[in-house]
């Protein structure tokens, strides 16, 4: 794992990894399997989804609606290794928009303050 994100308002966590993955699940359902029935993990348990576009590193999440609920709270934005901004539509679990405009790879990411428009 690489990077990592809770999102509180919808009691995700979100990690990146080294091969360029981004794992959405619900922490308190691995936990369940891991305390309760180590040995008891099925393809669709815990709840999961897998998201793979970055190719290399994911290094940075940003979740803007944790700034202010002019934010879509469905989306969610990834910097990779890969000079690459992608934009997430986490209900829907795909990829929405993928920019690629920078001169290095993303290491962070951050959102526009409440007093800006």
């Amino acid at each position: 794992m690489t990077c990592a994100i809770h999102l509180d308002s919808i009691g995700r966590l979100v990690c990146g990894h080294e091969d360029g993955t981004v794992v959405m699940f619900y922490p308190s359902q691995a936990a369940t399997v891991l305390l309760l029935s180590p040995r008891r993990f099925t393809a669709g348990w815990p709840q999961h989804c897998i998201l793979k576009k970055h190719v290399g590193r994911v290094n940075t999440f940003l979740y803007p609606n944790a700034f202010g609920d002019r934010y879509d709270n469905k989306l969610l934005l990834s910097g990779g290794e890969d000079f690459t901004v992608r934009l997430w539509n986490l209900y829907a679990g795909c990829l929405v928009t993928t920019y690629s405009v920078h001169g290095g790879p993303v290491v962070d990411l951050m959102a526009v303050p409440k007093d800006l428009s």
